[in-house]
């Protein structure tokens, strides 16, 4: 979590998700959990996350969660619980006139469901493209 004051100007609280925002440590990890895909999950990871991220990002989705159904993701976003003091977070965030931002390696469809819930200005997360 990062809360800034710069000059008079602007007040910003940004925010990450996973363990910060929503009660899970790694929500890619829950979706390997959910599709049964852990193992392979977890050795794509070991090989490409720190050498190339857009290959994991291909073998994952393109090959390990295609053809899953959509219904257990959608379930699983809907039903994450969120970090103690949460709403007290964005409440003092709303009443002192902060600019809050969620910046997290999660999904975008949780940062959406934060941002409306709270009002949240601005969200940066990977979208995980569902057709």
């Amino acid at each position: 979590m990062v809360i800034g004051y710069f000059g008079g100007l602007m007040k910003l609280l940004c925010l990450d998700m996973d363990g910060v925002l929503i009660d899970v440590e790694n929500f890619w990890l829950k979706v390997h959990e959910a599709f049964g895909t852990m193992d392979e999950g977890k050795l794509l990871t070991d090989m490409y996350l720190h050498t190339d991220y857009e290959k994991l990002v291909s073998e994952v989705v393109g090959k390990l969660w295609k053809n899953h159904s959509s219904r257990k993701y959608e379930e699983l976003v809907r039903s994450l619980q969120l970090m103690d003091g949460v709403k007290e977070l964005f409440a003092f965030a709303k009443e002192n006139d902060f600019y809050t931002v969620i910046i997290g390696g999660g999904s975008l469809d949780v940062a959406k469901l934060v941002q409306e819930k709270f009002g949240v200005d601005e969200i940066h997360a990977n979208e995980l493209v569902i057709e």
